[in-house]
């Protein structure tokens, strides 16, 4: 009975000491600068200061795009410094972007590219396992093909590439 109890208390110091130690997050946040966008990141720490993870997120692209909507998936690297109340981190997110269908008369957009997100970041951690809020600043873009229908346009015209990037603001809270 008695080594019953110690293995008990072992395992429940071993699951608290594991929580404590934030080995998952979950991040939610929102783009508050130019175009409304949400995103949610699930991140593991593989290693002391290195979160990896995967993402999505979901971008209204009003005055750009004709009122169309830009998504995207993407592997999240995010080192970190601090250990206290304030922690610093790198985002690093490369991944696929997908577009609502455009078509403006002649020309018709391919709803997949290439989405990238480069930002940097502070979190104010309100206890052990880190849960807070925490802003970002940086860019993100995306690169895509479109094609032109038009038969008076040559061949080597038709087929153009379509690179965007605009800055970005976060403000999230870390679960």
């Amino acid at each position: 009975m008695k080594n019953t109890r110690y293995t008990l208390l072992f395992f429940i110091g071993s699951f608290g000491s594991l929580h404590a130690q934030n080995k998952h997050n979950l991040f939610v946040d929102v783009n508050v600068l130019h175009n409304i966008g949400l995103s949610a990141t699930y991140n593991r720490k593989v290693i002391n200061h290195l979160d990896l993870g995967v993402g999505a997120n979901a971008v209204y692209l009003y005055p750009q795009a004709s009122k169309t909507l830009r998504s995207g998936a993407y592997i999240d690297i995010r080192p970190y410094w601090g250990k206290n109340k304030h922690m610093w981190f790198v985002k690093l997110d490369p991944g696929i972007a997908y577009f609502s269908p455009i078509k403006k008369s002649t020309t018709e957009i391919r709803p997949l590219g290439i989405y990238f997100a480069l930002a940097y970041g502070y979190q104010y951690r309100m206890n052990s396992r880190g849960i807070g809020p925490y802003v970002t600043l940086g860019w993100n873009g995306y690169y895509i093909r479109s094609y032109s229908s038009n038969v008076n346009v040559p061949e080597y015209l038709r087929k153009t590439a379509y690179f965007d990037a605009e800055g970005m603001f976060c403000i999230g809270f870390k679960f």
